[in-house]
């Protein structure tokens, strides 16, 4: 879990960094998704609380994996694989997906998996 905090809150300084404190990063966005990335970024920067972080048992959540409550109160991310006695999932890549997946839950201000979500991923990958 603690590797997932410190990947989250480097990934949200480097976007603050890029988006926010150096004005000249928003030229590299195009002039209609520049609001939409500067808002997005200062909405991760502000919702994500390291001690909202927490461990998800698919048991207990109705089955879900990884979810985000009120984009940023709860950070529940599953480590565990089901399909391996419920033993730590050690591949890092695949934890740090399902992280940045849910932090763009916080970069958009829609709930749920609509068009816009999709494209902020998108984008929010890229800036991995």
């Amino acid at each position: 879990m603690d590797q997932l905090n410190m990947k989250a809150t480097a990934l949200i300084a480097y976007m603050y960094n890029r988006y926010v404190i150096d004005p000249a990063g928003l030229d590299q966005i195009a002039p209609p998704y520049r609001k939409t990335v500067k808002t997005g970024v200062l909405a991760m920067q502000n919702n994500f609380v390291s001690t909202n972080l927490e461990e998800n048992i698919p048991a207990r959540s109705r089955g879900d994996t990884s979810y985000v409550v009120e984009k940023g109160d709860i950070f529940a991310v599953c480590l565990r694989d089901p399909n391996n006695g419920d033993r730590v999932d050690l591949e890092a890549n695949t934890l740090t997906f399902v992280m940045i997946h849910e932090l763009t839950h916080s970069f958009t201000p829609t709930y749920g998996h609509d068009q816009a979500f999709w494209n902020n991923f998108k984008f929010v990958l890229s800036e991995a």
